[in-house]
């Protein structure tokens, strides 16, 4: 499947089968002086880059944010990360680093971003930072309940087709796990078909009668489509992984640091909630058993800064090989 193909082919779908309760607008660039203002700010943001502190802590009742959150509320890229203090935080199977940052000074660094174009901060949504509390102790490992602003996320009209069955391709090369898990890891309803096909590596031809039934497509029922169409389980995982290998290779000949396929806004919504709700399951790295009977999935990718270890290729959602 080629990515840009796929997305031009079922772009129109994507418009007009994705809607968001909130509507996101990047405020207009200044017609004039505007690589004069890039060039000033990124100078500035070299000079205060922050000197990487590995025990650095937040004080007690700061509200933070992890870093992918907050750079999509607060609208900052990578360099402008760097010039602000982070706290590290190491969770689940492999060490994984979740990075959190400061409300107070986000909302402080946007704001000077902002000024510079002669605009004030403008944060998208009824979105919240999490109070630094909730990321320490007890705290429920069980989902928050779905904001009403959410609700009809999960049921949408008219709803996806399910299809339940799969059956093992005759011809795979590999047998499939005894028990797959199907469902992605951080995306938890129906998506449009530009989604799907960009997630499970397919052509909207492959998925005609779903999209044809509703023009939301259920997860589950389409890895199951993906998995029999590229030759079973282990099969797909590895053409998953071809796709991704790809895609760094054209973005590093483009030095472009992300890719350019994005998700609708709705699931942008959903995935900001789980998020900025620390205690939620979507927060959870998952085990190597559970990673290796996961079917893969295609997420964008972008360049993540990773301070003393230069920058690497990360999937995005975060925390979560596929």
């Amino acid at each position: 499947m080629g990515r840009a193909t796929t997305g031009a082919a079922v772009a129109s779908s994507s418009k007009s089968s994705s809607t968001s309760p909130t509507k996101r607008e990047t405020p207009p660039k200044p017609k004039e002086g505007l690589r004069t203002w890039q060039r000033e700010w990124a100078a500035t943001m070299e000079l205060e880059k922050w000197s990487v502190d590995k025990k650095f802590v937040h004080p007690e009742g700061t509200s933070i944010l992890p870093k992918g959150a907050a750079m999509r509320k607060f609208k900052l890229n990578q360099i402008e990360m760097a010039t602000l203090p982070c706290e590290r935080e190491f969770r689940g199977e492999g060490s994984t680093t979740v990075l959190h940052y400061s409300c107070d000074q986000l909302r402080i660094l946007a704001t000077r971003k902002r000024t510079k174009l002669g605009k004030l901060l403008e944060e998208d949504g009824p979105r919240t930072c999490s109070p630094r509390v909730s990321h320490r102790g007890g705290a429920s490992r069980d989902p928050p309940a779905l904001p009403s602003y959410l609700e009809h996320y999960h049921r949408p009209n008219p709803p996806p087709l399910k299809i339940p069955a799969y059956t093992s391709p005759a011809g795979a090369q590999a047998s499939d796990p005894a028990i797959i898990i199907w469902e992605p890891t951080k995306i938890m309803g129906p998506v449009t078909v530009y989604e799907a096909c960009r997630l499970y590596c397919i052509n909207p031809e492959d998925i005609q009668d779903l999209s044809a039934y509703s023009p939301w497509i259920d997860l589950p029922t389409v890895a199951k489509r993906a998995v029999a169409l590229h030759g079973g389980f282990h099969a797909h995982k590895a053409l998953v992984l071809r796709h991704r290998t790809a895609e760094e290779d054209a973005l590093d000949q483009a030095k472009k640091n992300k890719s350019d396929f994005t998700f609708s806004g709705i699931i942008w919504e959903q995935l900001d909630f789980y998020f900025r709700t620390t205690s939620s399951v979507a927060y959870e790295h998952p085990s190597q058993s559970v990673r290796e009977r996961r079917v893969a999935v295609l997420y964008p990718i972008e360049s993540e800064d990773q301070g003393d270890y230069g920058c690497n290729w990360e999937w995005v959602p975060f925390w979560g090989d596929f």
